[in-house]
Order: structure tokens, then C-alpha cells, then sequence
């Protein structure tokens, strides 16, 4: 299993590469070879494209027909910086949990690490 580095801005980053914070930007970089996004890059900056919700500890983004799910560990709040040893969510338990599906694809052992890079606000407006 391949490693998955994954920042949240303002819209949503997902990339195993560096790249820079945009308001509005969702960026899906997958591996040559991945079975979930078929080794393709997937990239938008119109908002109609995507959707982002959720709460202090866990972050929903649906777009190109995926669905990218992000929780703090054991339930907590995410926060600026650096999740290391997360697990497939909602299964992480005490770890901090992800999970990535969509186009009938999806996988039962998601494991890796993903990078906050940004404190989202979460209130009624989100």
C-alpha cells in the first residue's frame, strides 16, 4: 500500500506532491498503477465541481465522482500539521482516519498519512 499525503485549504488539496494553498482548489494526484484514481490527476477550481462539508473532526469532499473522507484521531478535532499512521475511516479507532472511494472502485486497507495544512472553519456557514 502506497503512502497518501493529503493537505485541506480552503477547498480541498489531496496530492502526494507540494503544491500551493488556493481558496478553491480540489487536486486528486494518483499514483501510476492505483487501483482507486487509476494513475490519473484529477483538478478543479470550480466550486459547482465539488462539494466540502463537515465538523471539527472530520472533513467530506465529493468530487470527480469521489467521495474523500478525513477524521482527526479517535474523533477529535483536526488541527494545522502532520497525521501520521492514519486508517481507513470509520474503522481508525484511536488513529486518524481516512478513506477514499468512488467509480466502483475502493479498497478495505487505506493506510498512510495526511497533511493539514490549514485550519478549516467549521460553523453554520461552512
Amino acid at each position: 500500500m502506497r503512502p497518501l499525503i493529503i493537505c485541506l485549504f480552503g477547498g480541498l488539496l489531496l496530492s502526494i506532491r507540494v503544491a500551493t494553498a488556493q481558496s478553491n482548489l480540489v487536486l486528486f494526484i494518483s499514483q501510476s498503477g492505483d487501483y482507486i484514481g487509476q494513475g490519473l490527476t484529477y483538478v478543479t477550481t470550480n466550486t459547482a465541481e465539488f462539494s466540502f462539508s463537515g465538523t471539527p473532526a472530520l472533513v467530506t469532499v465529493s468530487a470527480f465522482g469521489y467521495g474523500f473522507y478525513i477524521g482527526g484521531p479517535g474523533g477529535t478535532s483536526l488541527t494545522v500539521g502532520i497525521y501520521t499512521n492514519s486508517a481507513r475511516y470509520p474503522f481508525n479507532g484511536s488513529q486518524p482516519g481516512f478513506d477514499i472511494s468512488g467509480n466502483g472502485r475502493g479498497c478495505n486497507t487505506d493506510c498512510g498519512a495526511h497533511n493539514n495544512c490549514k485550519r478549516l472553519p467549521f460553523g453554520p456557514t461552512l
